[in-house]
């Protein structure tokens, strides 16, 4: 909620929970927030007021109010929900690659994929070393930049 004080003809709008914490608490600390204890952003009583830190602030929502986060987990492979690979699809993309049998744009053309995609999984920059379910372990030979499945 915010308010426009004004002074001969010059406004300056003020958040009512900034002018209630500054006439019942004191001045704001540097770098403070308001935060509304019961999470009731209309309730600007005195005695549901602090000053916080922007930590303070977000672990008051979680903890206290019980809110889940807006922002999205880190999705990383298969688990984020529009990949278009999978390891094994990856597997295949550098093998193919390093056996020389088709190009970057053939494979992103296969795949349904950018050119610049199928790059950086060959480059092993996305889509990083792991075990795949047949056993077999792709790595990276830093040596040569070569990239060829383990025995």
């Amino acid at each position: 909620m915010t308010v426009r004080l004004y002074r001969d003809r010059w406004g300056l709008g003020r958040k009512v929970h900034h002018l209630v914490l500054e006439a019942f608490v004191g001045p704001r600390p540097m770098n403070a927030q308001a935060n509304h204890k019961n999470g009731i952003k209309g309730d600007n009583r005195p005695e549901n007021l602090e000053w916080v830190s922007a930590r303070e602030n977000v672990l008051h929502t979680f903890r206290e109010l019980g809110r889940i986060p807006m922002i999205p987990p880190h999705y990383k492979g298969d688990a984020h929900p529009r990949a278009k690979l999978n390891w094994h699809k990856v597997a295949e993309i550098r093998n193919v690659h390093a056996a020389g049998s088709a190009t970057i744009a053939g494979l992103a053309r296969q795949y349904g994929v950018s050119e610049a995609t199928v790059a950086h999984v060959i480059k092993n920059e996305t889509w990083t070393k792991r075990t795949f379910d047949s056993g077999d372990v792709y790595t990276v030979v830093q040596a040569k930049g070569e990239r060829r499945p383990s025995a």
